[in-house]
């Protein structure tokens, strides 16, 4: 498969790799014999296939792996191994580091076993204290287990690891926001999409065009999938086609806008993007732009006089774990501001007012939307 934009094939996450794992340890532990190539369901409620490389049956285990495939994406965990392995435990072996997911009675604990990170800092999508495996793919494991045979009020474990996951690790940002001792598993779609810099950001150039041709007074950037998919509740009546993804690319995407003065422009992101908006950054990948707290530090010494947070902000590595330590009122005003700022800088870039800005949690819930103003 390929994608439009950039001709390039698309492969699969940590998270559908995990899942596909899961399932076939699942049915060989219930002594369904699995195929070697298996069938899981996505995000998108489709059915893809995914190659395992090894199953094995034990007395009280099973343990499936599968060799992660990104595609033509650059992805540090590409030929990674991912395993996952399922056995029935007592209640007193749940370790406070599992994820929980109750089905039909059974529990099943969610554990990160070598190679995968343990969360140590809180703000994350992850919760603090918990094996560094994202919401999207335990909900992508429940739901392709949970129309199965459960044995009920049983407990079983899913231990999911990664090889030299650690060493992987060490060579993407986990250690910097405090996730220890191993990769993710992470993906809200199960797809992974690579581009190529100029081909996507042609590809955005050309979708702002379609939009206006369209006659699109409104369009929306949004900064990836979740973003993309919130908008349209704030937004219902808009197009999918006014609704561009614009990834890292802000400042190309918000020039491109310049000769169709649309009435409006939304960015729609969270927190992390908009503090890099803020900072006033062309392009907002964390490989060439780390998160640097250090505007929200310049604003909280403004807006409070209470040493021991902007301490707290000072020990922070990402502005969600600042956002944290902030109470509501604080957060909210902090936002504001970083908002005001960003679409200040969209104003420089274009000289055009018609931007605001759609502002998302990481709960997915709408935290503001904020208009240009002078």
């Amino acid at each position: 498969m390929k994608t439009q934009a950039s001709k390039l094939k698309t492969g699969f996450t940590t998270g559908a790799c995990a899942t596909a794992a899961v399932k076939a340890a699942w049915l060989t532990f219930n002594n369904i014999k699995s195929p070697k190539k298996i069938s899981i369901i996505f995000p998108d409620k489709k059915r893809r296939i995914l190659e395992l490389k090894s199953i094995v049956k034990r007395k009280y285990y099973s343990i499936a792996s599968i060799i992660k495939n990104a595609g033509d994406d650059p992805d540090i965990t590409n030929k990674i191994q991912i395993s996952a392995k399922i056995k029935e435990i007592s209640n007193s072996e749940i370790s406070p580091h599992d994820h929980i997911i109750k089905i039909k009675n059974a529990k099943f604990a969610i554990r990160g076993g070598k190679g995968i990170g343990l969360v140590t800092r809180k703000g994350l999508n992850t919760p603090y204290n918990k094996s560094a495996i994202n919401p999207g793919p335990l909900k992508m494991i429940e739901e392709n287990i949970k129309n199965s045979r459960i044995k009920p009020n049983t407990t079983f474990l899913v231990e999911i690891s990664a090889k030299n996951g650690e060493k992987i690790a060490q060579r993407t940002l986990n250690p910097v926001i405090g996730i220890i001792g191993g990769i993710s598993i992470i993906g809200t779609t199960g797809i992974v999409v690579p581009f190529s810099n100029k081909a996507y950001i042609n590809t955005i150039k050309i979708l702002i065009n379609s939009a206006y041709i369209k006659n699109s007074n409104h369009i929306v950037l949004a900064t990836g999938n979740n973003s993309s998919i919130l908008i349209k509740n704030i937004y219902p009546k808009l197009e999918d086609a006014s609704i561009i993804r614009i990834a890292d690319f802000i400042y190309h995407s918000i020039k491109f806008t310049i000769k169709y003065h649309f009435k409006k422009v939304t960015i729609a992101c969270m927190p992390g993007k908009l503090l890099k908006y803020a900072r006033g950054l062309k392009n907002t990948h964390a490989q060439f732009n780390p998160q640097d707290l250090s505007l929200v530090i310049k604003i909280l010494s403004q807006l409070s006089r209470n040493t021991q947070i902007i301490k707290k902000i000072k020990n922070s590595k990402t502005i969600n774990e600042a956002l944290y330590y902030l109470p509501q009122n604080l957060q909210k005003k902090t936002l504001k501001e970083l908002a005001k700022m960003a679409l200040n800088n969209f104003e420089k870039w274009t000289k055009l007012k018609n931007f605001e800005i759609a502002l998302f949690s990481k709960e997915n819930k709408l935290i503001f939307i904020q208009k240009y103003e002078k």
